[in-house]
């Protein structure tokens, strides 16, 4: 049996997923899970300019990994990730949208509908 994951942010956000799946019977939150738990998390770097590329206006929208400061961002999103860069943050803020940890992510919006999974 695999140890679960043991960096704190990996254990708030693995607990607060399984949470909202057994609440929800969304299969996102199992999913993203299931990325946390077999180390594929840790590995997945996503960039400003892809989550661009891949966002409209007013999307919600979850990172299983962290977000980088590589491009621009024009339009409001609310993110959840399991990190971000400095750069990131700051173009977020600029582009006012809302950044949040994953575990706060998944409190706020677990019965949200249409959240996408970028990574």
């Amino acid at each position: 049996m695999r140890p679960g994951p043991t960096r704190p942010e990996f254990a708030e956000a693995k607990r607060e997923l399984r949470a909202a799946h057994r609440r929800t019977g969304r299969r996102i939150w199992a999913d993203l899970e299931r990325r946390i738990v077999s180390g594929e998390a840790s590995r997945t770097i996503v960039n400003i300019s892809r989550l661009a590329k891949h966002t409209q206006e007013g999307d919600y929208v979850v990172i299983p990994g962290k977000l980088l400061g590589a491009g621009q961002i024009g339009h409001r999103v609310t993110v959840g990730a399991l990190g971000y860069s400095l750069s990131a943050l700051s173009k977020l803020r600029q582009a006012n949208c809302v950044a949040l940890t994953l575990a706060q992510f998944v409190k706020r919006y677990a019965e949200k509908g249409g959240v996408k999974i970028i990574g």
